[in-house]
């Protein structure tokens, strides 16, 4: 695989040029010009290393050696074009006389007519290599690539992992872009805003690219892009839809909710139907992203499983039979190439492998397509999308996660809190207002501790994925969300600057998330998922025994659950984004509800 190739970019014939390099140097050296331990490392070595040309036979000619380095150049514009351009140089060299180049020092100079026997057999490996169809294939018309790069949100690419999609022809895109989904034609300069799309996420074109179905407020929305606002899909059973895809009949299959398996709606518009259902006695928690094969009959999904998506599994689902059949271990966000590969996603990484769509089988290693792509080994979600015609759309996490903390007064000015840039999320400022709180999004997610004083910056947790810190009032513990237990995540409480453990408070496997402490240290507001897939907010009281109590139902999304200081009042986001308010008198569960638009 050439640099260019390893990297993600376009590739042209000089991409085979650096194969037969590759093969040219082997075969001087019997051994590989790029080797590593694993295929990431190999890849570092092409991309980042040369070869060792002390390994070179001492006879090597000078003439003979610039030829391979200019097949091994990282540098394409140095690089020979194509096959003519080596055997024009090969027959130079052939017809010339040659020095013996300086590779190693103090090497003695073989006779030569060894020199000339040598170069006769590099010149009959080179030219049988020629004659092959690789390299002498006739010339094609490559496809235009078309780079460009768009202005994201100010939410940045987080938001963006799920709110992207590539039509089926990849000549438009739709993306975030802050009030709504926009949609860009790449023959076009300008975006177009979709108007009644605002919350809305998880978009997919139709097969046609005429129309886009997404996800809004626990709705399937089909809409139009010839124009017209967003219809909902009456018979949809959705909670909070992870993945979606639209097969080639004009059925419509989805992920119905953090906790749910794969529903498909039929081209006829007849009621939502279950067609998988994750398996708990096998450890199975969800069905997300699901991707249907060209023949409209098998489905690719993944399947959550306890801890990081990372750790899940990618399975094909045949819609005739039932049957299931496991594809990969470790990764999620399945697609299907054109090409007859299988793309899915790992740590940020994009990996392909040849793939027998008949078969239902890899058959071959799988290697690197792309990096540093956005991602949340949390939910799976990976910001990458392929269209049918081999073009692909996707939000680097290079540089567009990075955040600077500031300070912001009542005027809105904004001064910088220190000079650190990292994927921030969640920061959370400290009773005595010296030290934030704050979650650093990486190949691991942890929690860190800026002391704006010290301007010091220092890991609290290092152990599973961990998020959505909260202060005590005294400001000696925090509160977090972290897998470390397995599952989706747990609350855990971990006392700073102690080297002991994090305790958890209350194991269950539904996720939580805390939210909120009390001004009396007495309790802790929390956000739950529910036995249907939507959110709940309880509290939990450390008073005498640990007790937890329901406080609101029917959450559409995490809640951002706030105690006032005297701990009477709640406010809270709901499912359409409107912010209510709870009035709490003393301990009483049935309370008044005021709500504030």
């Amino acid at each position: 695989m050439s640099p260019e190739q390893a990297r993600g970019r376009r590739v042209d014939r000089r991409a085979d040029i650096w194969a037969f390099g590759c093969v040219f140097f082997e075969a001087l050296t019997a051994t590989k010009a790029f080797h590593g331990d694993t295929v990431t490392d190999t890849l570092a070595a092409i991309v980042h290393h040369e070869p060792d040309w002390n390994k070179l036979p001492g006879e090597t000619p000078s003439s003979l050696l610039r030829l391979l380095k200019r097949c091994l150049t990282k540098d394409l514009r140095q690089r020979a074009r194509d096959a003519w351009d080596l055997r024009v140089e090969l027959g130079q060299l052939l017809s010339e006389p040659s020095t013996v180049g300086a590779v190693v020092e103090d090497r003695r100079s073989a006779p030569a007519s060894s020199r000339r026997t040598m170069l006769l057999a590099i010149g009959a490996l080179v030219l049988g290599a020629f004659g092959g169809a690789r390299f002498f294939r006739a010339p094609r018309a490559d496809a235009p690539t078309i780079h460009f790069a768009i202005d994201i949100a100010e939410n940045g690419a987080q938001r963006q992992s799920s709110s992207i999609a590539m039509s089926p022809d990849g000549s438009s895109v739709v993306y975030e872009g802050g009030t709504g989904l926009m949609l860009r034609r790449l023959a076009s300069l300008e975006p177009l805003e979709l108007e009644g799309t605002n919350g809305a996420y998880h978009p997919v074109f139709s097969p046609d690219g005429r129309w886009l179905v997404f996800a809004q407020q626990r709705q399937l929305k089909r809409m139009s892009l010839q124009g017209g606002p967003p219809l909902p899909l009456e018979n949809a059973v959705v909670g909070r839809v992870r993945g979606m895809t639209w097969g080639p009949d004009g059925s419509i299959i989805y992920n119905a909710g953090v906790r749910e398996g794969l529903w498909r709606i039929a081209p006829s518009g007849a009621a939502a139907e279950r067609i998988t259902t994750p398996d708990s006695e096998r450890g199975e928690q969800s069905h997300r992203f699901p991707d249907v094969l060209p023949d409209g009959g098998t489905v690719l999904f993944a399947i959550e499983t306890e801890g990081s998506f990372d750790e899940a599994t990618i399975a094909a689902f045949s819609l005739a039979s039932g049957e299931q059949k496991v594809l990969v271990e470790g990764g999620t966000r399945p697609t299907y190439l054109s090409s007859g590969h299988l793309a899915w996603v790992r740590a940020g990484v994009v990996l392909v492998a040849p793939f027998d769509r008949d078969k239902l089988e890899l058959t071959g290693p799988a290697v690197p397509l792309l990096e540093h792509v956005s991602y949340n080994s949390n939910i799976g979600e990976a910001a990458v999308r392929f269209s049918a015609s081999g073009s692909l759309v996707y939000v680097s996490s290079r540089g567009s996660d990075e955040r600077v903390l500031v300070w912001v007064d009542r005027n809105g000015e904004e001064q910088p809190l220190s000079h650190y840039k990292r994927a921030f999320l969640s920061a959370r400022l400290s009773p005595d207002g010296r030290r934030v709180a704050v979650g650093v999004q990486g190949e691991r997610s942890d929690i860190w501790i800026l002391d704006t004083e010290r301007q010091a910056l220092e890991r609290l947790t290092s152990t599973g994925n961990n998020a959505s810190p909260i202060w005590s009032p005294d400001g000696n513990r925090i509160a977090f969300a972290s897998d470390r237990a397995g599952g989706r995540g747990n609350i855990f409480l971990k006392q700073v600057g102690s080297t002991l453990e994090a305790e958890q408070p209350l194991p269950t496997e539904r996720y939580q998330v805390p939210q909120s402490w009390s001004a009396d240290g007495k309790q802790i507001v929390y956000y739950r998922t529910s036995t249907d897939n939507s959110g709940e907010i309880w509290s939990l009281s450390f008073e005498e025994e640990l007790k937890s109590r329901l406080v609101v139902v029917s959450l559409g999304r995490d809640g951002n659950a706030r105690l006032s200081p005297d701990g009477r009042w709640l406010a809270f986001m709901n499912g359409s984004g409107s912010l209510r308010a709870r009035v709490s008198r003393g301990r009483t569960a049935q309370s008044n509800l005021d709500e504030r638009r």
